[in-house]
């Protein structure tokens, strides 16, 4: 439907209002060119406007009905603000009047929404579109999916702490996990289907001595490598409870993301923590002189 009103009044009040709100939104474009810059945004709303079927580009001067193919001066904006300032007075009179919905559910079930395609110098039109999500957005549902999944940390020790062995003071202990398999999940918005993977990568024990942690590359194997190890200074006789360190083992997941649009990334590390008391005993040795 088309509407014609004050629109550099109208737009000027919209714009001073979108100012606050986030950034404003480009025009239009061609909109071949303009979809496939939208392919990457995350911007919902630049989205809903990309994925208009059959968006026309009008220069200014033509009726506003008919695409010319040349640069659009066109802009687009939520419809609310230009209905309520085109039908003031209706909409003190009935706010609730059908004419100033801005949402709609389509036959198929899909969410539209009622934009407001400014086109100066006196033309305003209003389009219903759909709301397409981003690919982000997907991927950050399906990061909440995998983050449900990824495990803490199941320790493995050698000595074997799990079968009531005990770390020896000046002795390395090494350390490593059993669940270091990648977790997948995958979620969809709008159409949009995005799959996230999460690979542990880094492995970090805390001992609870008071020393700095002790870190390595966590091996596939699902014994623990070599290279991480930890030696105890001194027996938990000292610890806080007289028994065993309160040690602490911490799993880096790298995560990252491929959508059905073709876009992916990478997405912030997940970190995953267990809890492990570590008995530390000291070996006495007895020296006789000749």
């Amino acid at each position: 439907m088309r509407r014609g009103l004050g629109v550099a009044a109208v737009a000027l009040a919209a714009a001073g209002l979108l100012m606050e709100a986030g950034p404003a939104w480009s025009s239009a474009g061609h909109g071949a060119e303009r979809y496939a810059e939208a392919a990457g945004t995350s911007d919902p709303a630049l989205a809903r406007i990309e994925a208009m079927a059959g968006a026309t580009t009008t220069m200014p001067g033509t009726d506003g009905e008919t695409g010319t193919g040349g640069v659009d001066e066109c802009e687009w904006y939520p419809a609310a603000l230009f209905l309520y300032l085109e039908n003031l007075d209706a909409y003190l009179a009935d706010p609730g009047d059908e004419m100033f919905e801005t949402e709609r559910t389509a036959p198929d079930g899909t969410p539209e929404f009622l934009y407001a395609r400014v086109c100066y110098p006196d033309v305003v039109t209003f389009h219903w579109l759909r709301d397409l999500a981003a690919p982000e957005q997907a991927a950050a549902a399906a990061l909440a999916v995998a983050q449900e999944k990824i495990p803490a940390p199941d320790g493995v020790f050698a000595p074997d702490l799990g079968r009531g062995a005990t770390a020896f003071a000046q002795a390395p202990m090494r350390f490593g996990i059993r669940n270091a398999g990648a977790v997948t999940a995958s979620a969809s918005v709008s159409g949009v289907t995005a799959s996230v993977t999460a690979t542990p990568r880094r492995l970090k024990f805390i001992p609870g001595d008071g020393s700095p942690a002790a870190a390595c590359e966590i091996s596939a194997s699902r014994q623990p490598a070599t290279a991480c190890t930890y030696t105890y200074r001194d027996s938990s006789a000292v610890a806080p409870n007289g028994e065993s360190w309160p040690a602490h083992l911490s799993v880096e997941w790298a995560v990252g993301w491929t959508a059905t649009t073709g876009a992916g990334g990478a997405l912030p590390a997940v970190t995953t923590t267990a809890d492990y008391a570590v008995p530390v005993r000291e070996i006495q040795a007895l020296e006789y002189a000749d």
